[in-house]
């Protein structure tokens, strides 16, 4: 099994992965969810998910992945 570099500091995923992938992965493929994760989106200001997540706001980025996740139904 393959997992994808981005989601892990050295030999530990970063915190928050797991919960928005469980919050994204009714809502889209996993090949979309990780693209979500790694891309620039305007409503976290240009961010990227996954910078956030390992600056430590994981609650600003569930948000954002529940709200999509909500249209997405």
């Amino acid at each position: 099994m393959v997992y994808p570099l981005f989601q892990f500091d050295g030999r530990s995923v970063i915190d928050g992965v797991g919960d928005v992938v469980e919050i994204l992965e009714g809502a889209m493929e996993p090949l979309t969810v990780a693209s979500w994760l790694t891309g620039r989106l305007a409503a976290l200001d240009g961010a990227r998910p996954i910078d956030l997540l390992r600056a430590g706001r994981k609650d600003e980025v569930a948000d954002a992945a529940r709200v999509l996740a909500q249209h997405a139904s």
